[in-house]
């Protein structure tokens, strides 16, 4: 990108180009932190980040984030953690584009899931990316663990396939369902969809794993997490 963008410069041009594209870069990381601090700001008109009861402004989160993309889906996701809490966090997804016309067979809205595998190494699709992430043996039919046996043999009574009921006792959930947990995503794009999840571990192991975006059973977006500053 970079040689594409001064190849055919002049020399005395040169200093310029370079200097205009390194401004280009900063610009960019500075509308990236302004969005996270947004994110923040919105959190705390609703009621999060306080503790007793009153405004903290010192409360320290740390963010994480995945853009995720397919033939019919695209956007990006962030997960926020009060850096001294490990049990709970918010979502933020936000939809950029839906094509309904590649959209069969989810009328109600998308299945969201964090899933064992990253793209990379040789994994290239979202079919690539595992079963979903389940660290407490939730057992549900993705479950990381049926691949394995393991649920099998953790329930045989149930043919190893347990059910999520997040109103009766969310721990029947696989930590790693989030649509199981905290409800679909809408259709809707350009909207800031805001999701607290009170089931959840710390945010450096979430960081290490991926989101797939489901309409009904097929995944049609994924992407990788990483840390945002």
């Amino acid at each position: 990108f970079f040689d594409s963008f001064i190849g055919n410069q002049q020399p005395t041009n040169m200093k310029l180009s370079i200097i205009t594209f390194a401004c280009a870069l900063l610009f960019n990381s500075a509308v990236e932190a302004a969005e996270t601090r947004m994110l923040m700001k919105n959190m705390k008109k609703q009621g999060k980040g306080k503790k007793g009861g009153k405004e903290d402004d010192d409360t320290e989160y740390t963010t994480i984030m995945a853009k995720f993309s397919g033939d019919y889906v695209s956007g990006s996701a962030y997960f926020m953690q009060d850096s001294s809490k490990y049990t709970d966090g918010w979502w933020v997804v936000e939809l950029d584009e839906v094509d309904m016309s590649g959209l069969g067979g989810c009328p109600t809205g998308l299945n969201w899931h964090i899933h064992e595998f990253t793209l990379g190494d040789g994994r290239t699709e979202c079919t690539d990316l595992g079963g979903h992430w389940d660290p407490t043996y939730g057992c549900a039919g993705a479950s990381q663990h049926q691949a394995s046996g393991v649920c099998p043999l953790l329930y045989p009574d149930l043919g190893g396939v347990k059910s999520c009921d997040p109103e009766a006792d969310i721990t029947t959930c696989e930590m790693g369902d989030l649509s199981g947990k905290m409800g679909q995503l809408s259709f809707k794009t350009g909207v800031m969809q805001k999701f607290e999840d009170v089931y959840m571990t710390n945010i450096d192991v979430i960081s290490s794993l991926s989101i797939v975006i489901h309409c009904g059973a097929p995944r049609v977006a994924c992407g990788n997490f990483y840390a945002k500053a």
